[in-house]
């Protein structure tokens, strides 16, 4: 089990390298958190990392990138970008989900289950969060 999400893809080439050329089955936890649940909480999370010195100002550009993909109709919440950018990954074969109630299991089982993201979105924010270990989103 990992943590993995947009913000922090540190464990793809510390972890699921490894695992994937071992076969190793692997969950990925964290896939959502407290920044990853809407653009404005996004934006501030990412503003305060900026201001304690985790992240360079580069990262403040994924607040219109995301705002761009959800604008244009490819995903309905910022969650569920989240989601699907965690599946989508090469090695990760469970995404978990925490939930209280019926029917936001029902909404994270669609996101999951979206189609994949563009991979111009996946590869810009890959661009944008590369390096950066110490982010988690909440």
């Amino acid at each position: 089990m990992i943590g993995f999400n947009l913000l922090n893809t540190s464990a793809r080439e510390r972890v699921l390298r490894h695992t994937r050329a071992k076969g190793i089955g692997t969950l990925c936890m964290f896939a959502v958190r407290q920044a990853l649940t809407n653009p404005e909480q996004l934006e501030a999370y990412l503003r305060q990392q900026v201001q304690k010195g985790h992240a360079g100002e580069r990262v403040l550009r994924a607040v219109p990138l995301v705002r761009g993909l959800l604008s244009g109709g490819e995903c309905a919440s910022l969650t569920e970008v989240a989601y699907r950018f965690c599946c989508d990954e090469p090695g990760i074969d469970c995404v978990l989900s925490g939930t209280g109630s019926a029917e936001h299991l029902r909404q994270n089982v669609a996101a999951i289950q979206g189609p994949s993201l563009p991979m111009h979105f996946v590869a810009q924010f890959d661009a944008l969060f590369d390096g950066l270990a110490t982010l988690s989103g909440q």
